[in-house]
């Protein structure tokens, strides 16, 4: 007769045991990473969907600058956002702050917030010829941290766009302090 070989019990278990402490410690950085990809992708979405509503607006009007395009003020920076961007709605007046966890807020006043079409909400801010755009790429939910899923940029006079900038008002108080641990409300 032959003898029938197996495993037993405890080899099992151990084994068992084995896997999930692998898992449990690779699944925190396989699922951080994931979602960092996702906000990544969706900023870049976001991004293009700019870049591509700026160049649009200005070869409408033919113009090589967005004052000489009509974007003036917060009305003419709101009719644009609405002609070029594909919107599933906007809250009127909303109230715009970004906050830092010590309570610190930068207070943005009311605008316009918009909820694009390809997801996140996005905010226009008309100053003096720049428009400050506020990025939520994952539309209010956590972590709400600006460089992760929160993103300021500027468009500049010339329809270029650059991420948040030492040069301008809003720049000048986020580098005093250092964007860490920020969240838009």
């Amino acid at each position: 007769m032959k003898k029938k070989t197996a495993f037993t019990l405890a080899e099992v278990l151990v084994t068992i045991g084995i896997i999930g402490i692998v898992s449990a410690i690779t699944m925190p950085t396989l699922i951080n990473n994931h979602q960092n990809k996702v906000f990544a992708t969706s900023i870049q979405k976001i991004y293009s969907d700019i870049n591509q509503a700026v160049t649009r607006l200005m070869s409408d009007k033919q113009t090589e600058n967005l004052l000489e395009a009509g974007l003036r003020g917060q009305s003419e920076v709101d009719s644009f956002v609405e002609k070029y961007f594909k919107i599933n709605g906007k809250t009127g007046n909303e109230y715009i702050a970004v906050t830092k966890t010590d309570d610190t807020k930068l207070e943005l006043g009311n605008n316009t917030l918009y909820n694009l079409a390809g997801g996140g909400n996005i905010a226009f801010i008309s100053d003096n010829g720049l428009i400050h755009v506020f990025v939520d790429t994952n539309a209010g939910q956590k972590p709400n941290t600006i460089g992760r899923d929160i993103f300021v940029m500027t468009i500049n006079i010339d329809g270029s766009i650059v991420g948040y900038t030492k040069d301008t008002d809003i720049g000048k108080y986020f580098d005093t302090l250092r964007l860490n641990n920020w969240r838009m409300e």
